[in-house]
Parts: C-alpha cells; sequence; structure tokens
C-alpha cells in the first residue's frame, strides 16, 4: 500500500453516484469470507477500494479512465481458518466499458473470479495457468517452460478483441517466462538464485517503447529509464527521455518518476527554492507543478534522526485521542501495522516476547494500525490478544508524513520525544533488535 491518493471508499448498498462520460464501473456478486478488501489499483498506484464485510453481498466500484486502462482488481480477504489471503487479476476498464461484470466467490479459500467478457476472461485464463504451473517456484517446475507460456500466450490472444489487452498478454508472457528462468537458474547453498546468473531481457527497447502496456511491468519500465533516460543531471535525463519516447502516459510517467525521485532524495539537502529551479525547467508545464513546488515549500521532515514526530491524532479502542509526544518521558518504539497485512501478523509472537523481555526497562512498546477499518483492527486486536498500548491513526495524513510506505515498520523514539531509529530491526531479528534496545537501558 504505497500509494499516495486519498482513497475513495463506498460502502456495500451505497448508492452509485452518476456517472461520467469516461467513469466504468466494477460490479458483481461477492461470496467471500468476512471481513475482507477489494480494491482496483491503477499503473500509478493509485487505490479505489470498497469494503465488503458481508457474505453474499454486492460490490460497486467507480473507475474514472479517460482512455482505455488496465488496472489491478486486488481482494484482501479470510480463508475459512480466519487467515488472511489475497489474491489479484488484471482488468480492463475506461470510456467505452461502462460496466464491467465480475463476481468473485472464496467461500472455498480459493478465489474464483468468473466474467462475461472475452478480453477478461485473457486475464482470469493467464492467471489460473500460472497458478496451475508455476505457483510455487522451484527448480523443475520453472525449467522448460518457455515454449508452454508462448503456446498459452498465443492460444489466449486469438480470443482478445482490444488491442491494449494483446500487448498486455504478450508482455505478461514475456515477464512470466523472465520469472521461470530465474526460479530454474542454479541455487544457493541457502536456495537462493547464483547472483553470477541474470535474466537477460528478452526485448528490444524499441519494442518496448512501441508497446502500449510497457507501462504497466515495473521490470520493462526499470529497463526503458535506464536505457533511455541517463543523464548527470534531473534536465539531461528529462531531455533523454523525450528525444527518445513518443509522447504519451509511458514518457509521462516516466518524467513525474524522475521529478519525484529528484525531489525526495534533495529534501532537507538543499533549499526549497533550489530543488524549485532545478525542476521548474521540466516540470511547470505539469498540472503537478503546483503542488510539487508548495509540497517542497512546506516540507518538514519526521523520519531523518532527531525529528519529532507529527502531531496528528491517533485514537485507542474507545476513541480516546492522543500523540506520540503523550509518550515523552521513556524510549518509545512503535510497530506500525495493520490487521490485513500478514506480514506485520507474522511478527506479533517475536514482538510479544521482546516485550517481555523488556517489560521492567525503560521502554514504551506500542502499536499504532494503519487500518481503514476500525471494526477490522479491533477484531484483529482481540483475535491476537493485543490489548495494551494499541491505537489507529485518525487519518491517512500520518502514514503518509512518516514515509511509511510498507509495512510492518519499526520506529524508536528517545526519551524526549525525537527520533532515534526511523527503521529498527523486526521483532524476528531478535538478536539484532534486542541489543540495539539494550544499548538504550
Amino acid at each position: 500500500m504505497r500509494h499516495k491518493c486519498l482513497p475513495v471508499i463506498l460502502a456495500i448498498g451505497a448508492v452509485v453516484p452518476a456517472l461520467s462520460s469516461s467513469a466504468s464501473v466494477i460490479k458483481g456478486k461477492v461470496a467471500i469470507n468476512d471481513p475482507a478488501v477489494i480494491s482496483v489499483i491503477d499503473f500509478k498506484g493509485h487505490v479505489n477500494p470498497v469494503n465488503v464485510n458481508h457474505l453474499d453481498s454486492a460490490y460497486s466500484l467507480n473507475i474514472d479512465a479517460e482512455n482505455p486502462e488496465i488496472m489491478t482488481l486486488f481482494i484482501i480477504y479470510n480463508d475459512e481458518q480466519g487467515n488472511k489471503r489475497q489474491t489479484y487479476t488484471p482488468v480492463l476498464v475506461g470510456p467505452e466499458l461502462a460496466t464491467i461484470e465480475m463476481d468473485i466467490d472464496a467461500k472455498t479459500g480459493t478465489p474464483v473470479i468468473t466474467t462475461p467478457d472475452v478480453n477478461q476472461q485473457a486475464f482470469l485464463s493467464f492467471t489460473n495457468f500460472i497458478i496451475d504451473n508455476l505457483r510455487g517456484g522451484g527448480n523443475g517446475q520453472a525449467k522448460n517452460i518457455s515454449k508452454k507460456i508462448d503456446k498459452q500466450i498465443s492460444k489466449i490472444n486469438k480470443k482478445v478483441t482490444n488491442p491494449l489487452v494483446k500487448d498486455y498478454m504478450e508482455l505478461w508472457g514475456i515477464s512470466t517466462k523472465m520469472s521461470a528462468e530465474r526460479f530454474s537458474r542454479p541455487r544457493t547453498k541457502g536456495g537462493k538464485p547464483s547472483r553470477n546468473q541474470s535474466a537477460t531481457l528478452p526485448v528490444s527497447t524499441e519494442y518496448l517503447v512501441k508497446n502500449s502496456a510497457t507501462k504497466y511491468f515495473p521490470e520493462f519500465v526499470n529497463y526503458v529509464s535506464h536505457e533511455l533516460g541517463q543523464g548527470h543531471s534531473l534536465a539531461e535525463k528529462i531531455n533523454n527521455l523525450r528525444s527518445n519516447l513518443p509522447a504519451g502516459d509511458l514518457l509521462d510517467y516516466l518524467e513525474t518518476r524522475q521529478i519525484v525521485q529528484f525531489i525526495n532524495l534533495n529534501k532537507g539537502k538543499i533549499s526549497a527554492e533550489e530543488i524549485i529551479s532545478e525542476i521548474k525547467p521540466v516540470a511547470k508545464d505539469k498540472p503537478e507543478y503546483e503542488g510539487w513546488k508548495n509540497a517542497v515549500r512546506g516540507y518538514h521532515s519526521y523520519v531523518e534522526p532527531g525529528d519529532v514526530a507529527p502531531e496528528d491524532l491517533i485514537l485507542d479502542a474507545d476513541g480516546k485521542e492522543f500523540r506520540i509526544s503523550d509518550f515523552k518521558g521513556k524510549y518509545l518504539f512503535i510497530d506500525f501495522w495493520a490487521s490485513w497485512c500478514v506480514y506485520c501478523v507474522r511478527e506479533i509472537p517475536a514482538l510479544e516476547k521482546i516485550k517481555d523481555e523488556f517489560a521492567d526497562s525503560d521502554i514504551e512498546f506500542i502499536g499504532i494500525s494503519l487500518d481503514d477499518n476500525t471494526d477490522s483492527w479491533k477484531k484483529a486486536l482481540e483475535k491476537y490478544n493485543l490489548s495494551d498500548n494499541q491505537y489507529i491513526v485518525s487519518s491517512p495524513d500520518f502514514a503518509e508524513k512518516l514515509r511509511l510506505n510498507s509495512i510492518p515498520r519499526y520506529m524508536i523514539y528517545d526519551r524526549d520525544g525525537k527520533l532515534l531509529t526511523p527503521n529498527a530491526p523486526r521483532p524476528k531479528q531478535h538478536d539484532q533488535l534486542a541489543e540495539l534496545l539494550k544499548s538504550l537501558v
């Protein structure tokens, strides 16, 4: 959940707003274990989720897309044993696709998505192919799969009617073959692929530039950016991209990424005006430019050692308001997590062990959830027996300010409320974390 826009949450059964001429609606029936979240993510990482809190319900997602686009339908749910599971599939949206019907059934623990649309069926068919042939990896499973993948993509694309979907399927097949090749490399004693062997890119840069679906595949985007966007300065990198790429989404995306990377690398290192003077020549005509300027001028670091925490409110299970600054006087170890985060939950036993070891120390342990559904958070507190010092954020701004692009994340503050460690070891890294905490007390 690495995403910068504010999610638009529609409750089940809510009245769907009037659609713009460029909107699509993804809707259908869902039989899925409670609780669950269904969301759609675009290639820039923007999220549009809907909470599904009842079995056998309908869901509806409004997606605004001026042109045909491929987004990812992402489903997080509980299986019959109460374990968090997730699945996803690409989905085609756009102004000519007013209604996209997709039914989701996950009662058996294995999600089944059905749709009458032939283009969407192509995505589902290849997803099932990957599950049947490659899921789980392993040397034997991944070897000699290339021809089988080509044959499957060719078979699927014969039924596809949308050119963007055809391009996407071709690149998906190439990406899958690259993954299979990585799995088939000789392994080290630790089970990892040998570092001296790497998957070569089996297509040319020219092919990727012409393919309308390249922007959806990070490994290909990175390759194009590296090959065509070299330079010693931001302006040189952007100008090289413009010289080598036609106008369009891919160029715009790569330009924006270069600008944002430049801003993030230099915030707090050089003055706001120096940053603005660097980005202005290449960014002044972009709609985001004013926002970038304001963000740079209003920048305040919260994640460098010595920074104080944001004063945003956090709430306990009774709704009582707190701030991180309320915990001054002790060292503070914060666990940033969420009920839907499998990796967060896996750390809980190790975290409880660390808490017990330092129970009589000068260290306060608290958990702060990034859940946007309070009920899901409270159910998780009960399920995992988390009662003391548990809080939930009151707005997405909190996570933005602390750059919590991924969780679990652990931070340590000193007695004066100043950040000591912006990225502490995980509890499962017991010896490393214990040594760090002992050095404090």
